[in-house]
């Protein structure tokens, strides 16, 4: 529609303009050639200049130019037996009509200089042409009216060309201006503003490049409804642009299906990742390649950041799943609690390199950690040896040591936010920092965000929780690796929560009894209700856990 009205105000504009008034002095010429002497005297001058070159001797005077009666003129051709050709009168009317779609058309595409050496040479040719035929071959051509309609259109057209090329030079120069701007803007990540500063531009050239860019932009930003009106406009002007027509409709179809997506009440359904066939989405500069996995919070992905080349995982907090008045307090923790975990550097610590926001979602960036988490290896059959358990339980007491003493509590220990790398024994402590903000949030169901089954009791009652709540969940944790089963299993939330704050949980050596017994008392001290009763400090249980190692294993871990 709008490359539309730009034609019909185009074609508008030319017609009022003196291109108009040159195609209507071409009709003219046609029509009056015949009956005004004045427009035969270039014709009568080209006759006497024919007559000097075939008879020198005769003394033609040509200069000034003299309008003779029609009448001589006839009678002079009659003497001199040159006759008009009977198809004359039909070649005039294409001449002339070439000229003037030379002049209307081609001229106004051609710099000053090509234009006026072109109608030069145009006229030129048509001199030279009638003097051949008068001369060599006997006949009469007269060419003066073209010559005459050729020269006068042109210094006609030139009172329209002068301004208006130098108009065009100067929107030529605002439309390269407004495509570097677009680019300066698109770098500074200003993608929406960029666009707007296009969408007067007409259609073509760099205008066209800088959209499709921008459009690039908006897809890889799963801003897919600014990408398709982008790719609309850029269809509308060249349908054959690049993969415009492909890309245009792939996304139409991702749109449909991602907003059904996002649409639902699902948590983890923060970014929905397109086909090949759609750019990659990105988040802040990492470009996002695949889903690595699910959890309360959200959704973690495989990302990479393309300036170093880094490897990273990411993970989202969908705002869409939070009531609309806690979702300042929300932010403010998510990014305050993510600048804390980034302080913290540990081997048995996944490093925070990055934390940023998207209109609908924040992200934090952080190590890519080879492995799986322990959660692969909690239930009977997948078990991990005793051995190895106590090995990764202490790496991970050492880890929360080291991130209490930095004032952060995890307040998520669970084997789902440890990752465990078999072939070379590293562990890594996932999620520093992040589980503390949904402690006190509720979705929009009212539901508890969190992992009820490795909470301490006085993390399910709403207290104020410090290191020991991390060692509770830890032995949890610990307990699981061991047996395949959690110390404590109810059927609703309400039963669960009543159990691990009253009751106590089974033991161990009735679920496995090869447990050694220094290795049941960490257990069960990590498991007190009462705070004050469980180890003093992650540290502390590291140590017991170390002394139960070279007790029952005498020191040596499997490898």
């Amino acid at each position: 529609m709008h490359s539309l009205k730009s034609s019909l105000k185009r074609c508008v504009s030319a017609f009022f303009s003196l291109r108009s008034v040159v195609a209507m002095f071409a009709v003219l010429t046609l029509l009056l050639q015949h009956q005004h002497a004045v427009l035969a005297w270039v014709d009568q001058s080209l006759f006497l200049i024919g007559q000097e070159i075939l008879y020198p001797e005769m003394s033609v005077s040509i200069w000034p130019p003299e309008i003779r009666d029609g009448a001589w003129f006839s009678q002079q051709l009659m003497e001199y037996r040159l006759y008009l050709p009977e198809h004359f009168q039909w070649l005039e009317i294409l001449l002339i009509s070439c000229c003037a779609s030379f002049l209307i058309i081609i001229l106004p595409h051609l710099n000053l200089f090509t234009g006026m050496l072109l109608v030069l040479c145009a006229a030129a040719s048509l001199v030279v042409t009638q003097l051949f035929q008068q001369v060599f071959r006997q006949q009469w051509y007269p060419l003066g009216v073209t010559v005459q309609f050729l020269v006068a259109g042109y210094w006609l057209m030139l009172f329209w060309l002068l301004p208006h090329k130098r108009i065009q030079s100067l929107s030529d120069e605002l439309r390269g201006t407004k495509v570097r701007l677009s680019r300066l803007l698109s770098q500074q990540g200003q993608f929406h503003e960029a666009n707007e500063v296009l969408v007067a531009c007409p259609m073509n050239g760099d205008v066209l490049d800088a959209t499709y860019d921008i459009a690039l932009q908006h897809e890889r930003k799963r801003q897919y409804d600014l990408a398709i009106a982008a790719y609309e406009r850029i269809a509308a002007a060249k349908r054959n642009y690049k993969d415009v027509t492909h890309r245009l409709g792939e996304l139409k179809k991702f749109d449909q299906s991602s907003h059904q997506a996002l649409g639902s009440n699902d948590i983890a359904s923060t970014l929905v990742l397109p086909d090949k066939a759609v750019g990659k989405p990105v988040l802040g500069r990492y470009e996002i390649e695949r889903e690595l996995g699910r959890g309360a919070m959200g959704v973690v992905y495989l990302g990479r950041d393309p300036k170093i080349a880094r490897t990273v995982a990411i993970k989202t907090l969908s705002y869409s799943q939070f009531d609309e008045h806690m979702l300042a307090e929300l932010k403010q923790r998510f990014f305050r609690e993510a600048e804390a975990a980034g302080r913290l550097s540990h081997p048995s610590i996944v490093t925070v390199y990055d934390v940023g926001e998207e209109p609908d979602l924040a992200f934090i960036a952080m190590d890519y950690a080879e492995g799986e988490p322990l959660s692969r290896f909690c239930k009977p059959g997948s078990l991990l040896s005793v051995e190895r358990v106590h090995l990764i339980i202490q790496k991970v007491a050492e880890a929360l040591e080291y991130a209490h003493r930095q004032n952060i509590v995890h307040r998520d220990i669970k084997p789902g936010n440890i990752i465990y790398n078999p072939s070379n024994q590293c562990v890594k402590v996932t999620d520093f920092g992040i589980a503390k903000i949904v402690d006190d949030s509720k979705t929009k169901t009212g539901n508890v965000m969190g992992s009820p089954l490795y909470m301490s009791p006085e993390q399910l009652m709403g207290k104020k929780v410090a290191g020991q709540s991390d060692v509770y969940s830890l032995g949890v944790t610990f307990y699981q690796l061991l047996t395949g089963v959690t110390p404590f299993e109810g059927d609703s939330l309400a039963n669960l929560t009543y159990q691990i704050i009253h009751q106590k949980h089974r033991p161990i050596k009735s679920i496995r009894a090869d447990i050694p017994s220094a290795t049941i008392r960490i257990v069960n001290k990590a498991l007190q209700k009462d705070p004050e009763k469980r180890f003093e400090s992650a540290g502390s249980m590291a140590q017991a856990i170390q002394k139960a190692i070279s007790k029952a294993f005498s020191g040596e871990v499997a490898s």
